[in-house]
């Protein structure tokens, strides 16, 4: 991670990549990769402002409550 702005809720990487071929290095890249963060209640709100209905959010594909262990969380939705 190259930095992190908690006002703009952005974060930068830089991805470094490699291309081997035979044992030899043939091709090599590094990009900036800007990420947005949103928290949930901001994804729920989209997601209801563009119609959807019935949103529910899992944690992990266990249709569990989200909880802060879960490394990913699952958003469902139904569009009348």
């Amino acid at each position: 991670m190259l930095s992190l702005d908690p006002v703009a809720q952005q974060e930068a990487w830089e991805i470094h990549a490699f291309r081997w071929h035979e044992g030899a290095l043939v091709e090599e890249e590094r990009h900036r990769l800007t990420t947005n963060l949103y928290f949930t209640h901001e994804v729920v709100m989209l997601l209801e402002r563009a119609g959807f209905v019935d949103v529910q959010v899992t944690g992990e594909y266990n249709d569990l409550p989200p909880t802060a262990d879960d490394t990913f969380l699952v958003y469902s939705a139904t569009r009348p």
